[in-house]
């Protein structure tokens, strides 16, 4: 794993995205979407008028895998490509891939300039992930790669990518999660991510459940989106971990878009920013596995006991390291238990806090010391950790475990 990481250069990048964007918050909504749709106008007529293909990504886990999967068969094919990601896990510039590169802190700060200058000209203020696709936007046009890999933000309907117009359209899982901007249930959140589709535009999913499945039949048969289920397809199967579903809709998206077929195997030895990274300090080896939900937890326990998640490596780590973004108490203790249940996974589990602007507050978690171990600094137990560790939950904690392990290395 590396981790290049400039923290004066990433503390500048902050600043001048706290200053002018604000902090980093949801949005997702009608007007919102529209005055992005009036801002962007003319580079999006720009955009149509270019020959990119388009593919969006939409789904509740596996978006992320998903996406660099794609990106990774398009650069193997020497496919001038773009990939737009969210969230980041070490550096802002994670969001902006070109031809396999992360954009350099210079060029990013450049670009972040040139857009709110624009943004003050034109008297609009678009917020933090609306200006940071703006500009990824602005570079894709003077870049003028030949694919677009867009993974939805939050939902689909109102997400900032869904202003492009895709060639092929993939949803990924289908869990609880956002339901304060997407509905309550299943239903509505699939509704809001099938937003993303297009009449005559090919749609692959990888939804496990039957219902969820039932709902798709019905949106695009009255849409008139050509559909490809997977599971039905008896491409992907119950039996797969969600690292190998996620891999092979990558895979089947590719087919579609190329015509070639890559064998599943040829990825196995791949793994990308926060999804099955190591790195190895001393006697420690670091694990990191974003899990931000009850559902993501689920699969990754799931995949982590059949061995497939971590290219065969064997459970038990000899310490899970564990925090949670924002969301309910009840799925917090569902999260905890899943990882707490079962020693097989871990010969001690920790759940901590951290400092962040969507992290869970601290008081809350330390209510299930009973479960598991519980820190309120993080901090002061990383240097006492020995042999395996496994960093988890939400992706902005792996985030911040990695800085501070980049830190180490970096003063070394």
């Amino acid at each position: 794993m590396s981790l290049h990481f400039d923290e004066l250069k990433e503390k500048r990048l902050f600043s001048l995205m706290s200053t002018q964007a604000g902090a980093l918050t949801a949005s997702n909504g009608a007007e919102r979407f529209a005055e992005l749709q009036n801002y962007l106008s003319a580079k999006l007529k720009e955009a149509r008028s270019k020959n990119w293909k388009v593919v969006i990504i939409a789904g509740t886990n596996g978006k992320g895998e998903t996406a660099h999967t794609l990106n990774t068969l398009a650069l193997k094919q020497e496919i001038k490509v773009a990939l737009w990601t969210s969230p980041h896990i070490l550096s802002l510039r994670e969001r902006f891939c070109f031809e396999g590169e992360d954009l350099s802190y210079e060029e990013l700060e450049l670009a972040l300039g040139d857009e709110f200058a624009n943004q003050k000209k034109e008297g609009f203020f678009l917020g933090y992930y609306e200006t940071l696709f703006s500009v990824f936007l602005s570079l894709a046009l003077k870049k003028n790669p030949e694919l677009l890999i867009l993974e939805v933000g939050l939902g689909g309907r109102f997400d900032a990518v869904n202003l492009m117009n895709p060639d092929l359209c993939l949803i990924t899982s289908i869990g609880r999660d956002h339901e304060e901007f997407l509905g309550r249930g299943h239903r509505k959140i699939l509704l809001e991510k099938l937003g993303v589709t297009r009449p005559q535009v090919p749609l692959l999913t990888c939804l496990e459940l039957s219902f969820q499945r039932e709902v798709c039949r019905e949106f695009t048969k009255t849409t008139q989106v050509p559909w490809i289920d997977l599971f039905e397809a008896e491409l992907v199967t119950k039996t797969n971990d969600y690292s190998k579903r996620n891999r092979l809709l990558a895979l089947q998206a590719f087919k579609k878009l190329t015509g070639k077929t890559i064998s599943l195997e040829s990825l196995r030895s791949l793994s990308f920013k926060g999804r099955g990274e190591t790195i190895q300090i001393t006697d420690k080896t670091f694990f990191f596995i974003g899990a931000h939900n009850h559902d993501g937890v689920r699969k990754m326990v799931e995949g982590l006991k059949s061995g497939h998640l971590l290219n065969d490596f064997s459970c038990p780590f000899d310490t899970i390291l564990v925090s949670f973004s924002k969301r309910s108490i009840e799925e917090i203790e569902a999260c905890v238990r899943l990882l707490a249940r079962d020693w097989r996974l871990a010969n001690r589990v920790v759940l901590t806090s951290f400092e962040h602007n969507k992290a869970m507050d601290g008081k809350a978690l330390s209510k299930f010391k009973g479960l598991v171990e519980f820190e309120a600094d993080w901090k002061n137990i990383l240097p006492k950790l020995q042999g395996t560790v496994l960093v988890t939950g939400s992706y902005y904690f792996v985030g911040e475990v990695q800085r501070f392990l980049s830190s180490k290395l970096s003063s070394r």
